[in-house]
Order: C-alpha cells, then sequence, then structure tokens
C-alpha cells in the first residue's frame, strides 16, 4: 500500500511539474531575411488554388460543438467558405468571385456587391477577398522596406 501511495503521490508531482519554455524561432542575420522572403515570395508565385477541408472545435463552458469547413480559393480573388454541421448539412457558405458575393447563413440567403468589409461582416475575417486568397495560399505580399530582424522556426527556409 505504501509503495501504490508513493508513486500516487510521484505521478500527481510529476503531472505538477512546469516544463520550461523554450523558443523555437531562431534569428536569422537580417542580411540573410531579403533572401528569405524573396523565397517565399518564388514559393507563392507556383499556388494559383487550394482546396482544403479542416474541424473547427468549440470548447466553450456552456458545451463545445464541432464544426467542419471547406475552403476553396483561387487567384486573384475567388474564395468559397462552408461550415457543415456533423451530420453534413450547410450550416453557413460564402461565395464570391471578387466583384459579387453570396452569403447563406444557415436560414437566409443573400447577394450583393462585394466591399472591403463584406467578409468581417459576414464571418469575421477582417481581410478583403484578395489578401484571404493571398493568405490562403501563404503567398504574403513582402514589404518594400528592407526588414530590421526576422525569425525563423528551426530549420525552416533554410
Amino acid at each position: 500500500m505504501r509503495r501504490v501511495l508513493s508513486l500516487c503521490t510521484l505521478l500527481f508531482l510529476a503531472g505538477c511539474a512546469q516544463l520550461g519554455f523554450r523558443a523555437r524561432g531562431v534569428p536569422v542575420p537580417v542580411e540573410q531575411a531579403g533572401e528569405a522572403l524573396a523565397r517565399v515570395a518564388r514559393g507563392a508565385e507556383q499556388r494559383s488554388s487550394l482546396r482544403a477541408r479542416g474541424r473547427l472545435e468549440l470548447d466553450v463552458p456552456a458545451g463545445g460543438s464541432r464544426v467542419d469547413e471547406v475552403v476553396l480559393a483561387q487567384r486573384p480573388d475567388q474564395l468559397r467558405l462552408e461550415s457543415l454541421s456533423p451530420l453534413g448539412q450547410a450550416v453557413s457558405v460564402l461565395v464570391t468571385d471578387g466583384e459579387r458575393y453570396g452569403y447563406f447563413d444557415g436560414a437566409s440567403l443573400e447577394s450583393g456587391d462585394l466591399s472591403e468589409s463584406t467578409l468581417r461582416e459576414r464571418v469575421g475575417l477582417a481581410l478583403d477577398a484578395r489578401e484571404a486568397v493571398e493568405l490562403l495560399l501563404a503567398a504574403p505580399a513582402v514589404a518594400s522596406a528592407f526588414p530590421r530582424a526576422a525569425f525563423r522556426i528551426d530549420s525552416e527556409l533554410w
């Protein structure tokens, strides 16, 4: 019994142990940052569209839920964001061709001219359609100014 109690105490204390946080980012010499950004931009030119499916799980005090997401994006600004219930039914759909949009919120359907605030107002995305597509395609806009500092994760980019 004493061994079991000792083992339980040890496991309890081990579970409470705080491990030191190690930053994984490694400073990159500023002279190499421009080269790394150029490499990322060259890779981004090869990507023109994306089709992805994922799962969003919400864990909140009132109870959790799960939503499957379907994302389709094509340059320059064609975008489809679809949320599906666990049974595969459309909960919400936003579609845009860069000029007009259509939105279904599960109860009503609307359409109209696309504005800079449409994605923010409908799905909480603070980007316009072109920016959203570029972000999804991992095609960041490269700043015109030379960076003052840069970081990479482990051996990323090199």
